[in-house]
């Protein structure tokens, strides 16, 4: 009997979400990035393709943000912040990235940060954009590589 109750109204909530999200992606997206949704943007899919096949392996990308969480799914390459359970020193990086895209960082402490943690790719989508109060370019030896539509990828070099 617990299987009689429980087969409907699983399927009902399935089919609740299901419709849910078809209407999130086709009322709003991809306008808007919805809070609760599986989709993802089309540009920043395409970006993190990109760094899939320019990043080299133990290359890390800078992301926040729900960029830190789907670039591994979607480039299979190292996020410096991503699930805080699968980041190592969560807390840490947490809070120097995001006094990183604040501007609250010198220029040496950014350098040194991102030495640190190996990145050689910076990625900011629409889902990480209000995330960020700087222009990513203002970080020393950060440059545009990559821009389609709203996502874009900038390389840091170190200047070793």
């Amino acid at each position: 009997t617990a299987t009689i109750v429980a087969v409907p109204l699983l399927g009902v909530s399935t089919l609740f979400n299901v419709l849910r999200d078809i209407a999130l992606y086709t009322l709003q997206y991809p306008t808007v990035v919805p809070r609760h949704s599986i989709y993802y943007p089309t540009a920043a899919v395409d970006a993190m393709r990109w760094i899939r096949n320019h990043a080299k392996f133990g290359e890390a990308t800078f992301a926040i943000g729900l960029d830190g969480n789907f670039l591994p799914m979607y480039a299979a390459r190292q996020s410096v912040l991503g699930h805080g359970v699968e980041t190592t020193n969560f807390a840490e990086k947490y809070h120097t990235s995001y006094a990183l895209t604040s501007g609250n960082l010198s220029p040496a402490d950014a350098r040194a940060f991102l030495e640190s943690v190996r990145a050689r790719y910076i990625l900011v989508t629409d889902a990480s954009r209000g995330l960020w109060s700087i222009d990513p370019t203002t970080i020393p030896g950060v440059t545009l590589v990559y821009q389609n539509g709203s996502a874009e990828v900038y390389q840091w070099t170190s200047g070793r």
